[in-house]
C-alpha cells in the first residue's frame, strides 16, 4: 500500500514496524511456551512409564500375571502368593 512521503509515509511506516515488532513478540512468547511445556511433556511421560514398571513389578510381586498383554489377573494355579 502506497502511502507517499511526508508525515503521512512516516506514520505508516513506524506503524508496521511497530505491528512487526509486536508479531515477533507473540512469535517469541509462544516459542517459549511451546518449549516449557515440552520439557513439562517429557517429564510427565517419564513419570507414567515409571509408574507403570512399579505398577507392574508390584502386581507380579502379588502374584498377578498377564496372558498375552491382556489384564492383570489373580494366579489360581498356585504359583506366586
Amino acid at each position: 500500500m502506497y502511502v507517499g512521503t511526508g508525515a503521512n509515509a512516516q506514520a505508516a511506516a513506524q506503524a508496521l514496524a511497530r505491528r512487526h515488532a509486536e508479531r515477533e513478540a507473540i512469535r517469541r512468547t509462544l516459542h517459549e511456551a511451546v518449549v516449557r511445556l515440552q520439557t513439562v511433556d517429557g517429564l510427565t511421560t517419564d513419570l507414567n512409564m515409571a509408574t507403570a514398571v512399579l505398577l507392574e513389578a508390584y502386581l507380579l510381586a502379588e502374584g498377578f500375571h498377564r496372558h498375552n498383554f491382556g489384564p492383570w489377573r489373580r494366579r489360581r494355579d498356585g504359583h506366586g502368593r
